[in-house]
C-alpha cells in the first residue's frame, strides 16, 4: 500500500502547477527510496542535475551523501530521500515561502506513508519545518522526539563542499557518523510508544533516581542532618585522656590550646625570643661575620674587598666601571679555537640530518 501511495504522490508532483516553479522546470523531483525506509533524508530543493534527471541528490552533493552512506553502512535503496521543494528554483536560489507551502502537503503525505523512525533534515530550510526560528549552526546534530520518531538537523552537503577545508565539512562528518546511534534510539522510542514504557536499561537508571512528587502531593519532610550532627557533638561522651572543653555561663564551648592537650600534661612555656645581634643593648655584628672573604696573602686585599674599600669618588667609580667592562669582555669573547670550530661547523655539516636542517 505504501509503494502505491508513493507512486500516486509522485504523479501528482509531476503534474503540479501550484507555483511558478512548474513553468521553468525540466522534471519534477518527488523523491525516491524504500517505501518502508527507517531513515528519511529531507533536503531543500533540486539542483541542476536533479532537474535534468528527476532524481534527488545525484550531483556533487549526492556523491558526498553516498560516501557518508558507505561509512555508516547504509544503502541508498534502503532509505528515502526527498526535498521540501519538489522543483528547482531558478539559478539555485533559496526557496520562497509560497513554494514551500505549495509542496508542504506532498511531504506530509510521504512521511505519513513511509513512517520512518528517524528523519534527517539537510539544510536550514528543511530544518525550519521542525525548528522554526532556530539557527542550524546552533542545533545541528541534536535530535528531538516528536510524533513517535526522532528528528535530527544536519548541514546540507553543498555547504560542506563549499567549506571542505573548514568546520562545515568537519561538522557534517561528525553529525553523519552519529546516524546509526540515533537510529537505535529512534527504534527504542518506537518500541516504548512515545516513552510510555521504559526499556530495562531505562528502568535500571530510573530506579536509582529520586521520584519527584506528583501534582498536589507534598514532598516528605527530611530530617535535619545538621541539627543531628550538632546534637551528637554536644551530647557525646568525653574521650578518655582528653580534657573536656570549657563552657561559659551561656553554654558556649570555649576552645583553647590547653583544652586540646591530654589530661595531666601542662602546656610548654613560651620559648624565649632571642634578639638579633645589633639591637640596642647588645654588641654589634662585625663586618667579617657578615661578609667573610677568602684567605689572602699578608698585605694583599681581595678584589671583592678592594671594591668596597674604594672611596666613593668619581675616580673610584671610573675604576670600577673599567674593571667590570674588562671582566665582561673576557667572559663573552670566545677564543680563537672556538671561532675556528664554529666556522668549520657552519661550512661543513657533519651528518645528513645537519645538511637537511640547513635548507
Amino acid at each position: 500500500m505504501s509503494a502505491e501511495a508513493l507512486d500516486r504522490i509522485a504523479k501528482e508532483v509531476a503534474a503540479c502547477t501550484k507555483c511558478l516553479l512548474a513553468q521553468g522546470r525540466c522534471k519534477a523531483v518527488p523523491g525516491e527510496g524504500s517505501p518502508t525506509a527507517r531513515v528519511m533524508f529531507i533536503g531543500e530543493a533540486p539542483g541542476y542535475h536533479e532537474d535534468q534527471q528527476g532524481r534527488p541528490f545525484v550531483g556533487s552533493s549526492g556523491q558526498l551523501l553516498d560516501h557518508l552512506f558507505d561509512k555508516i553502512k547504509l544503502k541508498r535503496e534502503d532509505v528515502f530521500i526527498t526535498n521540501v521543494v519538489k522543483c528547482r528554483p531558478p539559478n539555485n536560489r533559496d526557496p520562497e515561502s509560497r513554494e514551500l507551502e505549495a509542496c508542504k502537503s506532498y511531504l506530509d503525505r510521504q512521511i505519513a506513508e513511509i513512517n520512518p523512525r528517524l528523519v534527517i533534515t539537510l539544510g536550514r530550510f528543511s530544518m525550519a519545518r521542525y525548528w522554526p526560528g532556530e539557527r542550524i549552526s546552533l542545533i545541528h546534530g541534536q535530535a528531538k522526539a516528536e510524533n513517535g520518531r526522532l528528528y535530527m538537523p544536519m548541514f546540507h552537503p553543498s555547504f560542506a563542499l563549499r567549506d571542505r577545508n573548514g568546520p562545515g565539512m568537519q561538522k557534517f562528518k561528525e553529525d553523519g557518523l552519529t546516524i546509526p546511534r540515533m537510529l537505535k534510539k529512534a527504534e527504542e522510542l518506537a518500541r516504548t510508544e512515545l516513552w510510555g514504557a521504559a526499556s530495562p536499561e531505562n528502568e535500571a537508571v530510573m530506579s536509582m533516581l529520586p521520584l519527584a512528587p506528583t501534582q498536589g502531593q507534598e514532598r516528605p519532610a527530611q530530617p535535619d542532618k545538621l541539627a543531628q550532627v550538632k546534637e551528637e557533638s554536644v551530647t557525646s561522651e568525653p574521650i578518655a585522656g582528653i580534657a573536656p572543653p570549657a563552657v561559659n555561663p551561656a553554654g558556649e564551648v570555649l576552645a583553647s590550646p590547653e583544652t586540646l592537650l591530654p589530661v595531666g600534661v601542662a602546656p610548654k612555656a613560651a620559648r624565649r625570643t632571642r634578639k638579633p645581634k645589633g639591637v640596642e643593648g647588645q654588641e654589634p655584628v662585625s663586618l667579617e661575620e657578615v661578609l667573610p672573604y677568602p684567605e689572602t696573602k699578608e698585605g694583599e686585599v681581595p678584589a671583592e674587598q678592594s671594591e668596597k674599600l674604594l672611596p666613593v669618588t668619581e675616580e673610584g667609580e671610573k675604576v670600577l666601571l673599567r674593571r667590570k667592562k674588562r671582566e665582561l669582555e673576557t667572559e663573552t669573547e670566545p677564543n680563537e679555537t672556538e671561532k675556528t670550530l664554529t666556522r668549520r661547523k657552519k661550512r661543513e655539516p657533519e651528518t645528513v640530518v645537519e645538511q637537511l636542517k640547513m635548507f
